[in-house]
């Protein structure tokens, strides 16, 4: 049996342990991310924070493809980003001229857009001999722009781009 003396004391005790078990969850999810997805269960997202931001984002079913997602340091809105993505984009093809094959294309890509509800701008895709898309894609809701780089099928860029539609502000 408890004395009067022990009782409040394990009360504590019980009630910190209850509200460390209550918090712990939102402590655990809320990392403070900068921004969210609805990216169903087919999607796996690791943020790294610390001054980089920085998204990861992988299939657990095992489809081969990368895609990453960073905030661009540079200042901008939806009209820097065809300005940057083309420049980039031209950049890295003059960069792999070498790389050119007999029988690819001389164009070396093409412009996407990337459409969302708060999100917008668009993706430069180069077609690889092997028929893998290598993207770069920038978009913005007005206030910075996001850059982001995907590797694989174009069936999977299609699910990106969905993914994509999908992103806001955690704390707009």
């Amino acid at each position: 049996m408890l004395s009067s003396k022990q009782t409040p004391v394990l009360l504590m005790k019980f009630l910190t342990l209850l509200v460390l078990l209550l918090l712990s969850p939102l402590a655990a999810a809320g990392e403070s991310w900068p921004l969210k997805f609805d990216a169903g269960p087919g999607w796996e997202i690791q943020y790294k924070g610390e001054g980089i931001d920085f998204f990861s984002f992988t299939r657990p079913k095992g489809e081969n493809l990368i895609f990453t997602l960073n905030r661009w340091p540079a200042q901008g809105g939806p009209d820097q980003v065809p300005v940057y993505l083309r420049k980039i984009a031209d950049s890295y093809s003059e960069s792999t001229t070498w790389f050119t094959l007999p029988g690819m294309t001389k164009k070396k890509y093409e412009i996407d857009s990337v459409s969302g509800d708060v999100f917008s701008g668009e993706a430069a895709l180069f077609e690889a001999f092997d028929k893998t898309l290598l993207v770069i894609v920038m978009v913005s809701d007005g206030d910075g722009i996001w850059q982001g780089q995907y590797s694989g099928s174009k069936a999977m860029w299609g699910e990106v781009k969905k993914l994509l539609g999908t992103m806001q502000r955690t704390n707009p």
